[in-house]
């Protein structure tokens, strides 16, 4: 097909934050972190990276999921990877663990057969997954485009490239961070729809989905 359109509809329910972007975030090209970061148990961290492109007619896509939450005595961290082919979705990494208390719970870490690529302690340049014969690299590169939503939320979108086994795929990056506290509400689904060079929209639900009424979705756009 000339044109895809790539929908992703990650039915994660997100974690908002009411406090701005500076005092919720690392930012994820480098921008030094604050104390309100410290680990106060009841926060919650999510990051997200989407790597999108086409191969001949079909969609591949590549998600790494990670989220932290703090708790008394202790950070939880989860991280999960999913690789899709023309539709098929393959969970090829998940690992749920704690680590001690931290000033900056939202920068994201290794484990096992995830590795991270970074710089200046937390600009992820680069997510390597390296498990006996499954090895898949996703390398960031410059940013095209960032967009802050109105409770600290941060959307960029990067080139990206992919090294599947000993193959090299050019594509698009989304990246994007969001938090909440113990008290605040939890926003909603969110979609990253790309069509090739041309269009990318990033969509977000301003709470989740629980029936009646619908949320109110908030977009950003690159044409």
């Amino acid at each position: 097909m000339s044109r895809t359109v790539a929908t992703i509809l990650l039915a994660f329910a997100g974690l908002a934050c009411t406090e701005p972007p500076q005092e919720v975030f690392v930012d994820s090209r480098g921008t030094a972190a604050s104390d309100a970061l410290r680990s106060t148990p009841g926060r919650s961290y999510e990051r997200n990276f989407v790597f999108a492109t086409v191969t001949g007619d079909s969609l591949l896509l590549v998600s790494w999921l990670f989220e932290t939450t703090t708790q008394p005595g202790t950070v939880v961290r989860q991280a999960r990877g999913w690789l899709d082919r023309s539709g098929t979705w393959d969970a090829f990494f998940a690992e749920r663990w704690e680590t001690p208390p931290t000033r900056i719970p939202a920068r994201i870490l290794p484990r096992g057969s995830l590795r991270l690529v970074a710089r200046d302690g937390n600009t992820v340049d680069g997510i390597i997954f390296d498990e006996g014969t499954r090895n898949l690299e996703l390398a960031l590169g410059k940013v095209l485009i960032q967009w802050g939503g109105p409770r600290g939320e941060v959307f960029q979108l990067l080139d990206g490239s992919l090294y599947l086994s000993d193959r090299r795929l050019g594509g698009i990056v989304l990246d994007m961070a969001r938090g909440s506290s113990a008290d605040s509400p939890r926003a909603g689904d969110w979609a990253f729809l790309t069509s090739g060079d041309s269009l990318q929209v990033v969509l977000q639900g301003e709470s989740e989905h629980q029936g009646e009424p619908l949320p109110t979705y908030r977009g950003w756009a690159r044409l």
